[in-house]
């Protein structure tokens, strides 16, 4: 791949090594050496816009040393489609089959909770593009994950992502951690975490 990457904030090719990914990349070293960590590998959670980040990190960024990536009530999701824009698809972005793959490897829990079924939501991108990935939060995120594991299954790729339910939770960041914060501590091995929100 080339130097560059795509800051998947504004949808335009950015040096590499000044994009966000790199940053929370960089971070991570940094945490290591300031408590003399021995973690070769860390954890993220997000919600809302915080969801988009962390999913479109696993997507964009394969080589991120992620163990477990929690994506909590994303607004809208970047599909493994090179005929839609970056934010919404993979056009332009570089991101190849056998990047995906790597993508597909990583542990990434689609965090859904079922009361986020508003599609009138005060806060909900409702764009065309957006729109046509569901009509609120829940289905965007079952309609991503279901996109997401054919297209592994077209590539023959391990598939490492699930969708965790929360009930009766809607857009709520508050109500939504402690089913991710369960998540993510269930394995109490040394790591670093990272909140995207």
């Amino acid at each position: 791949r080339d130097s560059s990457s795509l800051d998947a904030s504004r949808g335009q090719r950015i040096p590499r090594e000044q994009s966000s990914f790199a940053a929370l990349e960089r971070a991570f070293d940094q945490v290591r050496q300031q408590f003399g960590l021995e973690a070769e590998q860390y954890d993220i959670y997000g919600h809302g816009g915080g969801a988009q980040f962390v999913h479109r990190m696993v997507m964009l960024w394969p080589e991120a040393r992620i163990r477990t990536a929690v994506a909590a009530n994303a607004g809208n999701y970047t599909f493994p489609d090179d005929s839609l824009p970056l934010r919404y698809g993979l056009q332009n972005t570089g991101i190849d089959n056998q990047s995906l793959a790597r993508s597909y490897s990583h542990r990434l829990v689609i965090m859904l909770g079922t009361a986020d079924d508003d599609p009138h939501h005060r806060i909900l991108n409702r764009t065309d593009v957006a729109m046509a990935q569901g009509p609120h939060r829940l289905a965007r995120g079952k309609n991503f994950y279901a996109a997401s594991r054919a297209k592994a299954e077209e590539l023959g790729a391990a598939f490492n992502w699930e969708v965790e339910t929360v009930y009766d939770v809607g857009h709520d960041a508050r109500r939504m951690a402690p089913s991710g914060a369960r998540l993510l501590l269930a394995d109490k091995r040394e790591r670093a975490l990272f909140s995207a929100n």
